[in-house]
């Protein structure tokens, strides 16, 4: 499956990516569930993001605020 999504500017001068409620049913979580996002690269080298319930090992987990 696949969605787009458009990032939304909030009220503390962040950004927010929405996620289709389809997406949150589709992969188990709610509000407040914490979700992973990283950084791979496809066959041909092209960057693709990948949105995951657990951290991948090779990513180091790295959290925002650190």
């Amino acid at each position: 499956m696949t969605w787009t999504v458009k990032i939304e500017h909030d009220d503390e001068d962040g950004g927010i990516v929405p996620l289709p409620d389809e997406l949150l049913a589709e992969l188990g979580v709610g509000v407040g569930d914490s979700l992973y996002l990283s950084e791979q690269h496809d066959a041909d080298g092209s960057r693709c993001l990948i949105l995951s319930k657990t951290p991948r090992p090779s990513d180091g987990a790295h959290n925002q605020d650190e």
